[in-house]
């Protein structure tokens, strides 16, 4: 019976995918989001196989159609985005856009050095027993239990909690007529620290929900974008995911 409620979960979500394909008929932000969560349920019914020491095998009917539904709903002004036939993005205030950028950036710069020490130290050790990956998400793990005992890095402390603006604000700036070249660059370094951040601290679901932040963020702006910015965001990015795929194989082996 499990395995029927997997199975009942995965024919919904290729359903959807297969219905929202065949309406668009073109790669977009909504078809990649239910894509996603098609491939997750896949997944999940793969690791539902592994005999793991501890794990939960009782499953009912009503939470993965609760989770189903209430996922399909969150998602709906997403899938209708392209119905809105939006032409353009609106002006912002230029003094509050300039400090919501500078609030997301100056800490991210400060705090550069510290996340590349700690990739550099984590990749070398890595590389030579993969078993680390995991040691580095344990130890992380404990740190992130003793939060609000005492705050020993105040800007890591705030570059994370804005981390999903960051990502978001940095792909809507790219996408104004007028931007200062040398702002864009800081967000996107500042884009590119905190991904490393995840990477380095050996966590694997930070490293697919910033993935997943950045290619949602980039396909809802990205008709705004001129086509040579476009370009350059997506190699950047196809090489972000080869090096964040590598990074994960060797922290789940």
């Amino acid at each position: 019976m499990d395995e029927l409620i997997l199975w009942i979960y995965i024919t919904a979500w290729g359903g959807v995918a297969w219905l929202y394909w065949r309406k668009r008929r073109h790669f977009d932000t909504g078809f990649f989001i239910v894509l996603l969560y098609f491939v997750i349920s896949i997944i999940s019914y793969f690791a539902y196989l592994v005999e793991w020491d501890e794990v939960l095998k009782d499953f009912s009917l009503f939470p993965f159609f609760y989770l189903f539904f209430v996922t399909l709903f969150s998602l709906f002004p997403i899938l209708r985005f392209d119905d809105r036939k939006v032409k353009r993005c609106v002006v912002p205030n230029r003094t509050l856009l300039g400090l919501l950028v500078w609030t997301c950036i100056i800490p991210n710069i400060i705090s550069f050095p510290s996340t590349i020490k700690g990739l550099s130290e984590g990749l070398s050790q890595m590389m030579i027993d993969v078993a680390i990956g995991g040691e580095l998400y344990d130890e992380n793990r404990g740190l992130a239990e003793t939060t609000g005992h005492g705050i020993s890095n105040l800007p890591s402390v705030i570059s994370t909690a804005f981390s999903g603006i960051t990502c978001m604000l940095t792909f809507y700036y790219a996408s104004l007529k007028k931007k200062s070249r040398l702002i864009l660059y800081l967000l996107f370094l500042s884009c590119i620290k905190l991904a490393l951040q995840t990477v380095s601290q050996g966590q694997r679901g930070g490293v697919v929900e910033y993935l997943l932040l950045m290619v949602v963020s980039y396909f809802l702006v990205k008709r705004f974008m001129s086509n040579t910015l476009r370009k350059t965001i997506a190699r950047t990015g196809l090489i972000f995911v080869v090096f964040a795929f590598a990074i994960l194989t060797a922290i789940t082996i």
